[in-house]
């Protein structure tokens, strides 16, 4: 377990990341300001480490890695069910 201490604590630390940019979303009503590439390239990238998690069997990465695609997608998808 204290090996994969680490690699919580990063998945943790990725997920949460996002949190600051969630509540503004829902604040403001607006996620025109996150850059379609960007994000594009977020989830290409959760994609790869999650693959290679599940290759590897390493459930730290496997962890961090739906949880994290998990809160990008709540905050891409916010613009759609917030009311105007």
């Amino acid at each position: 377990m204290t090996n994969d201490l680490p690699g919580i604590s990063a998945g943790v630390l990725t997920a949460a990341s996002r949190v600051p940019q969630i509540g503004k979303t829902w604040k403001t009503r607006s996620a025109g300001e996150l850059p379609l590439t960007m994000y594009a390239m977020l989830c290409t990238g959760f994609l790869l480490w999650l693959t290679y998690g599940i290759m590897t069997k390493d459930i730290p990465i496997i962890q961090s890695n739906v949880v994290s695609p998990s809160s990008d997608a709540a905050l891409r998808a916010a613009p759609f069910y917030l009311p105007l």
